[in-house]
């Protein structure tokens, strides 16, 4: 279906290819569009509620666009209907990649937002390990637990891993242990474990699924943290 220029219109899955793929000067593999021979990142997931949102945020993307006077560019945005959720996409051109892509760099500079990241990092955790136990049995969780524990410094033994599994996420009171560039880390190497145990595809599906489970704010602090 082809994208017109309205904050109405939505391109169907079966239009577009999504894919796992190495994003240049950066350490994670992150998710890219192809459609109609043009390439797409990914800027937001929408859950299937926030239709109205994710169509108002297209808006606001082509607005802006056309008031800072850029060249208008055909399907410069995309907003791809999935199974049960909405994905938006930002054409992938060099000008557009610091707006697009480069909220990660910003993170390290954020260290008033070091609980709200710790918090989330707990979340991401808990969950994590609980899928793990799941699908991939009592073993490869004590692998998934030596890796934490051989990156972590902060972790000890399994002993120390088991206390932050039993906290409680939204706990107010800081890890005093843990800096803000600790918990990026570590955040990164969950990502990039649940992508290599679980497959790519589906360890970036499964936390994508995991972060839009958590309070906004938490989103925000592991989206700008894993540029998901």
């Amino acid at each position: 279906m082809k994208f017109a220029h309205s904050s109405k219109s939505i391109t169907d899955l079966e239009s577009v290819n999504i894919e796992i793929a190495a994003i240049p000067d950066r350490q994670l593999a992150g998710l890219r569009l192809t459609y109609q021979d043009r390439t797409y990142d990914l800027i937001r997931i929408f859950g299937d509620r926030q239709l109205d949102l994710a169509q108002q945020q297209f808006q606001d993307l082509s607005l802006k666009q056309n008031a800072a006077g850029m060249l208008a560019t055909p399907d410069k945005y995309l907003l791809v209907r999935e199974v049960g959720y909405y994905s938006l996409w930002a054409f992938a051109s060099a000008h557009q990649q610091p707006i697009v892509l480069g909220r990660a760099n910003l993170v390290e500079r954020r260290a008033e937002t070091s609980l709200e990241l710790q918090q989330a990092s707990m979340w991401l955790l808990q969950e994590i390990w609980l899928q793990w136990q799941e699908l991939l049995g009592t073993r490869q969780l004590q692998i998934f637990s030596e890796n934490l524990i051989a990156i972590a410094p902060q972790l000890q033994s399994r002993t120390d891993l088991d206390r932050l599994l039993a906290m409680s996420p939204m706990t107010p009171i800081a890890l005093k242990a843990w800096e803000s560039a600790d918990l990026i880390a570590f955040d990164r190497h969950i990502y990039q474990l649940a992508q290599q145990k679980l497959g790519r595809q589906f360890g970036t599906e499964l936390t994508i699924e995991i972060v839009r489970s958590m309070p906004p704010q938490l989103q925000s602090a592991l989206t700008n943290v894993l540029d998901i």
